[in-house]
């Protein structure tokens, strides 16, 4: 006996040990799955995990996770594990349909008699088995809508109480858990898709570049190579590629503010080098990238193409300076270099220059230039018109593109003809198409500049012929008039004066009368010419006259109609040519007489103002008087000459086109 009991006593305790073992195994296999329920990395694994842990701790006979299908009435099996049943998929709703769509409306699990209503048959219809507690509903919750419904069926001899819905409730809530992470996740790879379409496709260049331990383009946007002609690969393989991009004028300042990126506000302009050579103005703006540590580690932004707005800034930035010019009283040439410039800024061209009608048939003459000489041309130099670029311009009325060089006529109230041209345009035709509206824009400013300086010379000449005019009447009509009185005076009491003194007095008088005579030439000279109603022709007359009684120097005038009609455009500058030049005759020569001949020569004509004098010295011919003569001969666009000889007197030659028009007032002719 005492064996049989100690062999009792160590199953018992062998018993013992087992179950407990049984239990720490069921206690490990529950820790772990449900360590993989947290962890799980897709759905699947999630669900099946979470199955387990059910079959571990509530032991049902089945168990199934239900997701809705199409319409609120159907239900697909996401995950099961011994299913002895199968919603079925119908649109009109069965009982068991409706039993599932309220359970998925609940909050929390509810316990029913069963999922499965054995069919009543006329052999069991007075036996049915009672009703037990043998189904459970669960529902499933997810971010945004219910995930699904958590379905069991317990065993026969266990029906599900309180505690084994606690249990579900739970594993639901845990599932629920994972599964809203499993939708974040979700959510956020589609909105990071999301956004890198919209960056991708976005207009502007995105960009993150890091600053340590080198500057190296940790990602840029494909819409690069739209700008660059680069990939973002080629960008990734060399991290110098974008120093190579940047314009070696732009270098220096850019790189002055990346050695202080945070102090940079608003954008940064710049010009890149595509890989066609193509240049590119854009706009970049950046924001500063720190570490944890406060220290700069690198900057990220966008850079979008800006050559219109550019080019209206430019434009604007040209019109103010040279307005300011001509304001300044500054030549032309150099206001039309100043708009030259800011144009070859913009394109950055290899050279702009504007050449204009006067350098002969075949030919024009540059008026000003900026840039490397491509076709070896020098300011002051001329360009052929029969250069397929210049001759196609000037018969067009839109700007003209060949090879790298574009060209326009210049639209200026003048009428003769004038062009624009830029060479060494580099760029693709997108960019050339732009360029060409560039170079169109700056020649209606050229053309808008040119109106300025003629309206604001001609302001200046009506401002200083009136200023003359003024001055004139003032020595007229004050100091003359005293003059006249005192020597009347003088010679009124000439006769009551000592016989000693009376000669003085007649030597003042005749003093008096000769600063007269010089104050009444000064005022002849000052008063600006006004055209009688018979033209140029009998103006020319009346000043003969006039100048004969004022200097008792014979004046013949002898003028060919024609020319003289041909210069009726230039009269008031012809005029006072004449004036001017018989002004010196009288001051200089001391002539007996003087002519004045007007003939035409082939397709020019000839104006001669010459004295049988004994000619001007060195000197004079460097006064003002003959430095106004060549000034008016250059704004005819015509040609002066100066011969002097102590026998044969001295000969002022001026010769202009036989159309002759004034020019746009400025050392450097435009249009003739």
């Amino acid at each position: 006996m005492p064996a049989v009991k100690s062999s009792a006593r160590n199953q018992a305790v062998v018993a013992t040990r087992l179950h407990k073992a049984l239990e720490a195994e069921h206690h490990r296999a529950f820790i772990r799955s449900l360590r993989q329920l947290l962890t799980a990395r897709d759905r699947t694994t999630l669900l099946r995990e979470a199955i387990v842990i059910l079959k571990w701790s509530v032991r049902p006979k089945s168990v199934a996770i239900l997701t809705p299908h199409g319409s609120d009435h159907a239900f697909a099996i996401a995950a099961a594990e011994a299913v002895v049943w199968k919603p079925k998929r119908s649109t009109a709703p069965s009982t068991l349909a409706r039993l599932l769509a309220r359970g998925l409306r609940l909050r929390r699990p509810m316990i029913i008699p069963d999922l499965i209503v054995p069919p009543v048959t006329k052999t069991r219809r007075h036996h049915r088995q009672p009703s037990y507690a043998r189904g459970m509903l669960v529902p499933i919750t997810g971010i945004s809508r219910r995930f699904g419904l958590l379905t069991l069926r317990s065993r026969r001899d266990t029906p599900f109480g309180a505690a084994d819905a606690r249990v579900a409730g739970a594993v639901a809530d845990l599932l629920s858990l994972a599964l809203k992470r499993f939708d974040k996740a979700e959510q956020l790879r589609e909105h990071a898709r999301r956004y890198r379409r919209l960056v991708d496709g976005a207009g502007e260049v995105i960009f993150r570049a890091s600053l340590i331990p080198e500057p190296r383009i940790g990602y840029v946007s494909p819409s690069i190579k739209i700008l660059t002609g680069y990939t973002a690969s080629e960008f990734y393989a060399n991290p110098r590629l974008l120093t190579r991009l940047i314009h070696a004028e732009d270098m220096p300042d850019l790189l002055a503010k990346l050695e202080h990126p945070e102090q940079i506000v608003g954008r940064i302009r710049l010009r890149l080098i595509g890989k066609d050579g193509r240049r590119s103005w854009v706009s970049v703006a950046s924001v500063p990238i720190y570490d944890r540590r406060a220290r700069l580690i690198g900057v990220q932004g966008s850079a979008c193409e800006i050559f219109d707005p550019v080019v209206a800034g430019e434009q604007f930035r040209a019109a103010s300076e040279s307005m300011e010019a001509i304001l300044q009283g500054r030549r032309g040439e150099t206001v039309l270099r100043i708009i030259v410039h800011h144009l070859r800024y913009v394109l950055d061209a290899d050279e702009v220059l504007i050449a204009a009608a006067g350098g002969g048939k075949s030919s024009l003459t540059i008026i000003c230039h900026d840039g490397t000489n491509l076709r070896g041309h020098r300011t002051g130099g001329t360009v052929s018109r029969t250069d397929p670029l210049v001759g196609r311009a000037l018969k067009a009325d839109r700007p003209i593109v060949t090879g790298r060089g574009i060209a326009t006529a210049i639209p200026w109230s003048s009428g003769k003809p004038g062009v624009l041209i830029a060479g060494g345009v580099a760029g693709d035709e997108v960019h050339l198409a732009k360029a060409v509206g560039a170079v169109e824009r700056f020649a209606r400013e050229i053309g808008t500049t040119l109106e300025s300086m003629r309206v604001h010379q001609s302001y200046l000449r009506q401002a200083i012929q009136e200023d003359r005019s003024r001055i004139a009447r003032e020595l007229h009509d004050g100091i003359v008039q005293s003059l006249y009185a005192l020597e009347m005076v003088l010679q009124m009491n000439a006769a009551s004066v000592p016989d000693p003194a009376r000669g003085r007095v007649s030597q003042a008088a005749a003093g008096i009368r000769e600063a007269i005579q010089d104050i009444q030439q000064y005022v002849f000279d000052l008063e600006p010419s006004v055209l009688s109603d018979g033209g140029l022709a009998n103006s020319l007359q009346r000043l003969a006259v006039e100048f004969e009684a004022s200097s008792r120097i014979i004046v013949s005038l002898h003028s060919e109609p024609d020319a003289v009609a041909s210069l009726e455009p230039v009269a008031t500058h012809v005029l006072q040519i004449v004036r001017e030049a018989l002004s010196n005759v009288r001051r200089h020569s001391h002539a007996r007489s003087a002519g004045v001949t007007i003939r035409t020569v082939g397709r020019r004509i000839k104006l001669e103002i010459n004295d049988d004098g004994r000619g001007f010295s060195q000197e004079a011919a460097q006064g003002l008087g003959m430095r106004n003569l060549r000034t008016r001969a250059r704004l005819l666009g015509g040609k002066l000459e100066l011969k002097s000889d102590s026998k044969h007197g001295s000969l002022v030659r001026l010769t202009v086109p036989s159309a002759a028009r004034e020019s746009p007032p400025d050392s450097v002719s435009l249009s003739s």
